[in-house]
């Protein structure tokens, strides 16, 4: 009797554990399919998101190449105050020592870290060939070809500047460069092809009576659907510029002064309102940002009314809002200011290290810390990526 209950209650373990076996392995078979289903799902999720391609050329940054030094040219030129080799004219060191715009190896360099940092456009400060800060723009645009990088113009407000001779050193930069496959060009509606898009600084310095002679389609001195038809990008500084610049038959216009709270057109709070006009008026709007600004050495041939001495960067923390604030005005372009303006402390090109630059040369200098050299390439690329991302999701 005892043996016959002891096989019972055997033979009912038996199915207990199978049925429980069971019931283990159908649940594991279950979890496996609806993982594979639900990572299927997510899969199919990512292939049809639609990809971000860096470098984006509607990020544009603007690039000093008016520096010399004597090794490649024999004097320097900008790199130090008043002609003088004592005083810097900068409170920052480059990484770079202080570097020959003419030395193919600091423009590669440069172009490559413009690549790195996911930007587009590197908009040349330009004067006419005659004068001492006149670009090299053929290395530029080599260089520029090879990281996928385009180039256009920032028309400096050069001596003796006239809508006769700016118009004629225009149309000449498009017949030397305009052809080069590294000049930068906009697919624009109801344009049958694509356009230059050149920055005029100071543009309001001209009279609008006397743009639209160039730019008005109806007069008879008129560029527009002629082969040197370009998109005319103005500067703004004050609420009413953007009316002169729209009358002058500019296409857009940008900020460039990117110091917050100081004039309108820099004022973060406006950037919207801007843009809304822009959009009305059939307009592109181009907010600058900058990493903050420090002209404290330079500050005698600065304008008072428009430019501060010194706009802190507050530890990285005043580029990152004004990156904010240009991605949410819904401007479908952002400029930088800048690669390597250091005579203006805006550049966001590597600096050496304070205590470094200190021992060498005996004087106090800024630098990014608590960040490194690279601290700005790094902050630029991850903002290019969210304004991107913003740009996939918007509506026109």
């Amino acid at each position: 009797m005892f043996v016959l209950v002891k096989r019972l209650l055997l033979i009912k373990m038996k199915k207990i554990q199978i049925a429980f076996l069971t019931t283990f392995a159908l649940s594991v078979l279950y979890y496996l399919l609806s993982s594979r289903s639900r990572r299927n799902i997510d899969e199919s999720a990512l292939e049809f998101e639609p990809s971000i391609t860096l470098p984006n050329d509607k990020v544009h940054i603007f690039y000093d190449a008016f520096y010399r030094n004597e090794k490649t040219d024999k004097a320097f030129l900008n790199w130090y105050k008043n002609g003088s080799e004592k005083i810097l004219n900068t409170r920052y060191y480059p990484e770079l020592d202080l570097y020959s715009s003419n030395n193919p190896a600091v423009v590669d360099l440069h172009m490559k870290q413009i690549r790195n940092a996911g930007v587009g456009v590197v908009v040349v400060s330009w004067w006419p060939n005659d004068h001492p800060n006149s670009p090299p723009m053929l290395l530029i645009l080599n260089r520029a070809q090879k990281y996928g990088l385009k180039v256009t113009i920032h028309v400096q407000n050069y001596p003796d500047r006239t809508l006769t001779n700016l118009m004629k050193n225009i149309k000449n930069v498009l017949d030397t460069y305009g052809n080069h496959s590294a000049f930068y060009l906009l697919k624009v509606p109801k344009q049958k092809r694509p356009l230059p898009l050149i920055y005029i600084y100071e543009s309001l310095a001209i009279k609008p009576s006397s743009w639209n002679q160039a730019l008005d389609p109806s007069s008879k001195y008129t560029i527009r659907n002629t082969k040197y038809d370009a998109l005319f990008i103005g500067l703004i500084i004050q609420e009413t510029d953007r009316y002169l610049v729209a009358n002058s038959d500019f296409d857009g216009y940008y900020t460039m002064l990117s110091l917050s709270d100081h004039t309108y057109a820099s004022t973060w709070y406006y950037w919207p309102y801007i843009q809304d006009f822009a959009r009305d008026h059939n307009l592109i709007f181009i907010p600058t940002i900058s990493p903050g600004y420090d002209y404290r050495m330079s500050k005698k041939n600065m304008d008072p009314l428009l430019i501060p001495p010194l706009v802190s960067r507050d530890f990285g923390g005043y580029y990152d809002r004004a990156w904010f604030r240009a991605i949410v005005s819904k401007s479908k372009f952002i400029a930088i200011n800048s690669f390597n303006g250091w005579l203006a402390g805006t550049q966001i090109e590597p600096a050496l290290p304070s205590e470094d630059v200190n021992e060498k040369l005996k004087r106090n200098y800024e630098d990014y810390a608590p960040g490194t050299g690279e601290e700005y390439l790094l902050k630029t690329r991850k903002w290019v990526i969210e304004f991107s991302n913003r740009s996939l999701y918007r509506s026109p």
